[in-house]
C-alpha cells in the first residue's frame, strides 16, 4: 500500500492562464493582436486570432457553486495563482504538480489560431518565461514546468526547447497528431533536432490527450460521453506513429510519456504491434521490436486506472505515472491522496511509491528520489 509519508508527483496538471499574461508581457506592437479576455454579453471569453473560447468551455467551476465559471472573479484562485495553488496542493496531500497550459492548448496548439509566426513565437516565449520565472519560481521544488513550443517551426521549436530547458523546464510539450495541425509529420524526420534536444537534456515529451487538429466527421454531434472516452485512442495513435515513425528507433534515449489516456491499453497496443512483424515491410529493425521500444522509452499517466494497476506487470511497474489533473473536473481533488491509497491498497509498497513518485523523479529530475 501507499505509505502515509509517501510524496505524491502529479505529473499533469494546469495552469488556467492569468488575464493579462500575454497582455503584459508581449512587446507593444504585438500585445494588441495576442491571446486576451474581452467581454461579450455580460461573460468572459478569450480570443485567440479568430478563435473565440468562452471562459465557460474550460470546465472550471464557481468558487461557490458547481456551475461553469463565466467570469474570472468567479473562479477559484488556485487555477492561476502560485500561493493559492501551493495551499490547494497541501489540502490534496500532493506535492508536487507538472504545469501545462489550458486557453492555449495542452501542447500550447492553440497559438496555430494566431496566425503570424512572429506573435506565435513572442506568445511562446511570453507563456513560458511567465512560467518559469514567475510562477513555478515561487516554489521551484514543488511546481515544475512543462515548456510550449513555436510548432509552426520544427527548428525554431528545437531552439526554444533548449532554451526553456536551461531557465529549469522539466518537460516539453508535444501535440498527439501535428499533422492535423497542418505541421509536419512524425514521419519526415522533422522533428529530429527537437528530439535530439530533448534526448540529450534527458527531458520526456509529454504528449497530451486532444491536443490534435481537424475533428473527425460527425464528431460535433457526438455524446459528451462519446467524445470522452474516445479521447484516450489519441495517444494510442500518437505512440504508434512514433514507433512506426522511426522517430525512436532514430532517438533510442527520448523519453515519451502519454498522458491522460490511462495506462491499461499499453501491453494491447505491445502485442498489436508485435502481431504485424511477421508481414513483410512493416518494421526495419532486426534487432529490436516495437514492444522494446514501448517498455524503454514510452510511459503513461493516469488519474484512475483499477485494470492498469492488477496488469501493473504487465503495462510496466517503472511505466506507470499518476497525474492529479487538478483543476479539471476528473481530478480527485481535494481527496487525491484517499483516491490514490484506495488505488494502491493492495499494491506492495515499493511498487506504490513508485507509481506514486519514484517514476516521476526519474523522468522528471533524473534521479530516483
Amino acid at each position: 500500500m501507499l505509505a502515509a509519508d509517501s510524496d505524491l508527483i502529479s505529473v499533469n496538471d494546469h495552469l488556467v492562464e492569468q488575464p493579462d499574461l500575454w497582455a503584459a508581457r508581449l512587446p507593444q506592437k504585438l500585445a494588441s493582436y495576442g491571446p486576451r479576455v474581452v467581454q461579450r454579453e455580460g461573460r468572459q471569453c478569450w480570443v485567440l486570432g479568430e478563435e473565440v473560447l468562452d471562459l465557460a468551455a474550460l470546465g472550471l467551476r464557481n468558487m461557490d457553486d458547481d456551475q461553469p465559471a463565466r467570469r474570472f472573479s468567479r473562479v477559484d484562485p488556485a487555477v492561476h495563482e502560485p500561493v493559492a495553488r501551493i495551499e490547494a496542493m497541501d489540502r490534496d496531500g500532493v506535492t508536487v504538480h507538472t504545469l501545462a497550459p489550458t486557453v492555449i492548448g495542452f501542447a500550447g496548439e492553440r497559438l496555430r489560431h494566431l496566425r503570424d509566426p512572429e506573435l506565435w513565437s513572442a506568445a511562446v516565449t511570453a507563456y513560458n518565461d511567465f512560467l518559469l520565472d514567475e510562477f513555478c519560481a515561487v516554489a521551484t521544488e514543488r511546481l515544475i514546468a512543462a515548456a510550449v513550443l513555436p510548432l509552426f517551426d520544427p527548428q525554431q521549436s528545437a531552439h526554444e526547447a533548449a532554451r526553456a530547458l536551461a531557465k529549469g523546464a522539466r518537460a516539453l510539450l508535444f501535440p498527439h497528431d501535428p499533422a492535423s495541425l497542418g505541421l509536419p509529420s512524425l514521419y519526415t524526420r522533422a522533428w529530429d533536432e527537437l528530439f535530439a534536444t530533448a534526448e540529450e537534456a534527458g527531458t520526456p515529451l509529454m504528449v497530451h490527450i486532444g491536443t490534435g487538429g481537424r475533428a473527425h466527421p460527425g464528431a460535433e454531434i457526438r455524446a459528451p460521453g462519446s467524445k470522452l472516452t474516445l479521447a484516450n485512442l489519441d495517444c494510442l495513435q500518437a505512440i504508434t506513429e512514433f514507433v512506426f515513425s522511426g522517430a525512436l528507433l532514430e532517438h533510442r534515449r527520448l523519453q515519451v510519456v502519454a498522458v491522460e489516456a490511462g495506462a491499461a491499453w499499453l501491453p494491447y497496443l505491445a502485442e498489436r504491434m508485435d502481431f504485424f512483424l511477421k508481414r513483410p515491410g512493416v518494421w526495419s529493425s532486426s534487432e529490436l521490436k516495437p514492444s522494446d521500444l514501448l517498455r524503454a522509452q514510452v510511459s503513461v499517466s493516469f488519474i484512475d486506472d483499477p485494470v492498469a494497476i492488477r496488469w501493473r506487470h504487465d503495462v510496466g511497474v517503472d511505466r506507470l505515472l499518476w497525474q492529479s489533473d487538478f483543476p479539471h473536473r476528473d481530478s480527485f481533488w481535494p481527496e487525491s491522496r484517499a483516491a490514490l491509497e484506495r488505488l494502491l491498497a493492495d499494491v506492495p509498497d515499493d511498487e506504490a511509491t513508485a507509481i506514486a513518485a519514484t517514476n516521476a523523479c526519474r523522468l522528471l529530475y533524473a534521479t530516483d528520489g
